[in-house]
């Protein structure tokens, strides 16, 4: 919604926000409001990742780019792929590097920075992602159905480009537990390929 102008274009009297900028304002007097108590931000869109949302992509996607729309069309494009992948995470509003991206990015976390730690859980990748970055907690969990590549980058911890889920366990208000679940591997873990306590003060 707050990145695609067409989304707005539908019935909007379920919310009474009704712009981009009053979004951003509310979001903003939200964690002002509860900046002493531990927040877990959900947003379907991740202000840090590290696979084809944020720009990172396997060879295979700059030598074979029509392999991203069409699974088996194994057509080498080599300098087409990479300049096609390099502008598309500039010029689409799904990905990071797109303008109105940046500033949604850019205000959520300077409204958490003032807030102190806290949790960012999203999805849109088709990967597990740690990452900590800005002072604040950044777990990447959309890949229940399908998986991509990822890198690590800025902040990573941990990344994954396998199914699975992520689960936090609160130990205590300020305290808890995060655990990245892949099924069918780490299996003398109970398939825990990842975990770590986060603080929250």
């Amino acid at each position: 919604w707050y990145l695609s102008e067409k989304s707005r274009t539908g019935d909007q009297e379920v919310c009474s926000v009704k712009t981009p900028e009053e979004f951003i304002e509310k979001l903003q007097s939200e964690i002002t409001e509860y900046k002493d108590h531990s927040i877990i931000v959900a947003s379907h869109h991740p202000p840090y990742t590290y696979a084809h949302h944020g720009g990172r992509f396997p060879p295979k996607d700059d030598l074979f780019p029509l392999t991203q729309a069409v699974d088996n069309l194994y057509l080498p494009l080599p300098i087409t792929g990479l300049i096609f992948n390099r502008m598309r995470v500039r010029l689409n509003d799904q990905d990071v590097y797109y303008p109105v991206y940046q500033k949604y990015r850019a205000k959520l976390i300077e409204s958490l920075e003032k807030k102190g730690k806290s949790i960012v859980a999203s999805g849109h990748e088709h990967t597990l992602q740690y990452i900590e970055n800005d002072n604040q907690h950044y777990v990447v969990s959309g890949a229940g159905s399908k998986n991509n590549k990822v890198a690590m980058g800025k902040g990573s911890k941990f990344a994954i480009g396998e199914q699975g889920y992520v689960k936090l366990i609160f130990i205590n208000s300020k305290e808890a537990l995060i655990q990245y679940i892949v099924p069918g591997q780490f299996e003398e873990y109970d398939n825990v390929a990842f975990e770590k306590i986060i603080e929250l003060q």
